[in-house]
């Protein structure tokens, strides 16, 4: 992806029907600084284009909470430098800065001021760098404007959203299309189904009727002989609450149903009585460990076994 393009275009669509001069003066500018933006003359910093959203009433603070959906402890009402570096390290988490350079093609010691807010971030740089921590870039864009109004995000907006409906139509398809990167299947001479309902656990037609959704959502492509993995596209599922939860229901039954048959993997569970803001730390400490799994999942080579994570925290209170 083009970041510099994406920055361009992402000025340029807050922007709306506004004149570039009258937004440059409403931001406290003197010049045209939005033509300068648009034209890619030069670029602004992440904390100006979150002062740019504020001038476009989309509240910075507000949309980057819905982006976690549970508002973390260092995103304050107000975006400022601090807030800007906080969202970069939360991100990272425990990736190392090397591995960052090497994902995003940048310079080790300009990422570490980045990372210390030395130095304030450029549109493009944060771009860059949250797409390669995050993976959810995609998503990111979606909080300011529609992504399929940009021209350097359309095409992935739209496979990203292909992959999405195919995950919650038959959810075994992400559990397939994972296989297709195990060196078990890889190493085979051609594409047999049968390897990949023995890795899962599931019936041959079930693998066959999910390749072909696959393909259909421009998930997986043949190369004459094997199936294989399209660009990666990092599905969050969050953005549709009721059939995210749903979907995760349905995987907490996939693993119930094999705890009970299973003679390996972890299955545990802790019951127990709390205070209401000791289970709220609970829940973070479980959604830390996820970004940390995820972290983990995203540098893990090479591809071996298809492994389902379950993560869930609740109050067992009936809800009204």
């Amino acid at each position: 992806m083009d970041f510099t393009k994406l920055s361009q275009e992402l000025v340029r669509a807050l922007r709306g029907q506004r004149s570039q001069a009258a937004l440059s003066r409403r931001l406290g500018f003197s010049t045209n600084v939005i033509y300068t933006w648009e034209s890619g003359r030069r670029a602004p910093t992440a904390l100006q284009f979150f002062a740019l959203a504020e001038k476009s009433k989309k509240p910075a603070a507000d949309s980057l909470a819905g982006f976690y959906r549970q508002r973390p402890r260092w995103l304050k009402d107000v975006v400022t430098t601090d807030v800007v570096t906080s969202l970069l390290e939360h991100e990272r988490g425990r990736i190392a800065i090397v591995q960052v350079a090497r994902d995003t093609q940048m310079s080790r010691f300009s990422l570490a001021r980045y990372f210390r807010g030395d130095v304030d971030i450029r549109l493009p740089e944060f771009l860059r760098i949250l797409d390669s921590c995050s993976h959810r870039l995609l998503d990111f864009l979606a909080l300011w404007t529609d992504p399929a109004l940009l021209p350097a995000a359309a095409q992935a907006w739209r496979e990203q959203q292909l992959a999405r409906r195919a995950a919650y139509e038959r959810p075994w398809s992400h559990a397939v299309l994972r296989c297709l990167e195990v060196a078990q299947y890889r190493k085979t001479p051609k594409h047999d189904s049968s390897v990949v309902s023995k890795l899962l656990g599931i019936e041959n037609a079930e693998v066959d009727e999910c390749l072909k959704l696959l393909e259909e959502s421009q998930q997986v492509r043949s190369n004459g002989t094997h199936w294989l993995p399209a660009d990666e596209v990092a599905l969050e599922l969050g953005a549709n609450p009721s059939g995210s939860k749903a979907l995760a229901a349905w995987w907490l039954n996939v693993a119930a149903e094999r705890a009970g048959k299973a003679r390996r993997g972890m299955f545990a569970y802790n019951l127990c009585s709390v205070s209401a803001v000791d289970l709220q730390r609970i829940a973070e400490l479980q959604r830390e460990c996820l970004r940390e799994i995820r972290s983990i999942v995203a540098h893990s080579q090479p591809g071996e076994r298809v492994a389902l994570i379950g993560v869930q925290v609740m109050g067992l209170e009936k809800d009204d």
